[in-house]
């Protein structure tokens, strides 16, 4: 894009287009170039590469995931985590096509004081703890949209903190048989909107 001004001055912005990093617990090396023929190891190897809006490409099993950059995580058949994953003051990530089971705290999916954030296409279940939720969405212009979440100790969504334009759409929630409460449910707590 070039962009001319009044007095002459003549700017070039550059947008480049998102890097697309593969990662394969199977058969990943993290000294691999992390391209789809040569995958990282780790998620944490991809994070450590990747730049905002990068898309990681996962896929095999992994233990808990913290995402601490503004990426598009994108499951590839439904890897499987087990402990959770978990999203903290990071912007603009999407969590998409993962099994999430075996949190025992907080939540299956735990999206707290992050903005513009999509958590989508994803089975949530099994997570286990006191007060344990699937998805927990602590944020701001944040969506939830066609989750299979059941199963998991406390309720299926919670929308807690001071959350505000929350989008919950087209999930299904079901199933939380664990919990003395009637957790089948949607939870909105204390001041959200």
């Amino acid at each position: 894009i070039i962009m001319a001004s009044a007095l002459g001055v003549v700017s070039v912005v550059t947008t480049l287009a998102p890097k697309e990093i593969y990662v394969s617990s199977t058969i990943g090396n993290d000294t691999n170039s992390g391209t789809q023929t040569a995958p990282y190891k780790t998620i944490s190897k991809a994070l450590s590469v990747s730049t905002t809006g990068d898309i990681l490409y996962v896929e095999g099993s992994y233990g808990t995931i913290n995402i601490t950059k503004s990426v598009k995580l994108i499951g590839i058949n439904y890897p499987k985590v087990t402990g959770g994953i978990r999203c903290y003051k990071i912007d603009n990530v999407t969590i998409s096509g993962f099994e999430v089971t075996g949190s025992k705290t907080t939540a299956g999916i735990l999206i707290d004081q992050c903005n513009n954030t999509i958590v989508e296409g994803n089975i949530v279940h099994d997570n286990i703890g006191a007060s344990v939720s699937g998805i927990v969405l602590r944020c701001n212009f944040c969506k939830a949209t066609n989750n299979d979440v059941f199963n998991n100790q406390y309720v299926g969504i919670r929308i807690g903190g001071t959350s505000t334009t929350v989008e919950v759409s087209n999930n299904r929630v079901h199933d939380h048989t664990l919990s003395t409460v009637d957790s089948d449910c949607i939870d909105i707590v204390s001041s959200s909107v």
